[in-house]
Formats: C-alpha cells, sequence, structure tokens
C-alpha cells in the first residue's frame, strides 16, 4: 500500500533508505513520454495523453528535467481522465512510412 507515512519515514541508515526507495518506487506510476524535436526546440508529451503537453524548450536535457517535473502536477490536477491508458501501453515503437505524393 502506498501512503505518505510509508515513504516519509524518520528512521535513517543504508537499509531503511534502501527500503524506502523501494516503496517509493513500488508507488510510482510510469508514464511514457514522447520528445519531439521541431525546427525551434523540442516539445515532450505523454503518449496517450489527451492534448497534454508537458514541456517546451531549446534542448533536450531541459525539456527532459521539465517533463519529468511537470507531470506530477498533470497527474494531480487531471488524472485519471487525461493520463491514464487502459489497458496500460507496454512497449513504444516508432515507425516511419513513406507516402507518393
Amino acid at each position: 500500500m502506498c501512503s505518505p507515512r510509508a515513504i516519509a519515514s524518520p528512521r535513517v541508515g543504508i537499509i531503511v533508505v534502501s527500503k524506502m526507495r523501494a516503496e517509493v518506487e513500488a508507488c510510482m506510476k510510469q508514464y511514457k513520454i514522447i520528445a519531439e524535436k521541431h525546427p525551434d526546440g523540442y516539445v515532450a508529451y505523454p503518449l496517450a495523453g489527451k492534448g497534454v503537453v508537458v514541456g517546451e524548450d531549446d534542448t533536450y536535457e531541459d525539456l527532459s528535467r521539465i517533463a519529468k517535473s511537470a507531470i506530477p502536477f498533470h497527474a494531480d490536477t487531471f488524472a485519471p481522465p487525461v493520463l491514464e491508458v487502459d489497458p496500460p501501453i507496454l512497449k513504444t515503437f516508432v515507425a516511419e512510412a513513406g507516402v507518393l505524393s
């Protein structure tokens, strides 16, 4: 069970910290983020997110940082309808297709 009390324990020590990290990771929901490079910078959005953009920046590194910090906000503010995907996406692949014009 994921509870703030279990995560914010006042105990210290390597074993407890490892256990705490495992508890936190078990409570984390994973989101797949798409990052696109455009002529004027990068944009990121969650895969299957309904109209949600979680970051825009000039560099991929800054975009990654911004997107990771924006996901909890969107999850708390808009989820589950905006970020939830049912059934969950297990893997993501990108393919290109050529079209004669």
